[in-house]
């Protein structure tokens, strides 16, 4: 028989296989609208230049930055869509 210390480990493992599931789920929504806003804007001539001329004076962030952070983000989507 199992005892009180087996049932908080079971609730804790799916607990957190919970949590996770949803986070994919959020993961996977949130990508979806980025993949949106990257149309209509970076790849957008007019829109992407005034959002670089903005970020040309950010210390930490940069149109390749987020292009660099889009496609890293797509490479996961992707990969996640596959299983």
């Amino acid at each position: 028989m199992a005892n009180l210390d087996a049932w908080r480990d079971r609730d804790t493992v799916l607990s957190v296989f919970g949590d996770m599931s949803k986070y994919l789920r959020l993961f996977m929504m949130s990508f979806k609208y980025l993949q949106a806003i990257k149309t209509e804007i970076l790849d957008n001539p007019e829109r992407c230049a005034g959002l670089k001329e903005i970020l040309d004076e950010d210390p930490i962030w940069s149109i390749e930055m987020l292009t660099e952070k889009f496609l890293f983000y797509k490479e996961v989507y992707d990969w996640l869509k596959e299983r």
